[in-house]
């Protein structure tokens, strides 16, 4: 199962705590540091991972030339992606499916909105106080 709500720790008012079980894909949109921002050079996708560790790199153009286009097609297409994942049914039945699709736009509204944030230089900044070596993502 994708996501699963556990048991209340608390009052009626208190959080719901829900748990991720693993991940099955991953996107990676992330950029050079002496590209242009919004270049997504290095942008890629693990279409599989073994547990929590991901599989191999995969770079496809159109997740740097047009991400949200590209991932527009994943989620409607959500299925052979899970499909290419190698996930069992256990992990992802039909109605996760039906939420991940669902949730696609909502998804694609805000990476296209973060992008554009990247790129008008009000987001992916280091910070002044960075050093010389961070590790620093925005997403």
């Amino acid at each position: 199962m994708l996501g699963s709500r556990d048991e209340l720790r608390g009052s009626i008012y208190s959080s719901v705590p829900i748990r991720v079980g693993r991940p099955l894909w991953r996107v990676d949109l992330l950029e050079s540091v002496a590209s242009a921002p919004g270049s997504l050079d290095r942008a890629h996708h693990h279409p599989r991972f073994s547990g929590w560790e991901p599989g191999k790199r995969v770079f496809v153009d159109g997740l740097s030339t047009d991400p949200v286009g590209w991932l527009r097609d994943r989620f409607a297409r959500i299925d052979e992606v899970l499909d290419h994942a190698s996930r069992p049914e256990s992990l992802a039945p039909g109605e996760d499916v039906e939420a991940v699709t669902a949730a696609g736009p909502m998804v694609l509204a805000v990476v296209e909105h973060l992008l554009r944030e990247v790129v008008a230089g009000r987001a992916a900044q280091a910070p002044a106080d960075a050093g010389e070596s961070v590790r620093s993502s925005w997403l």
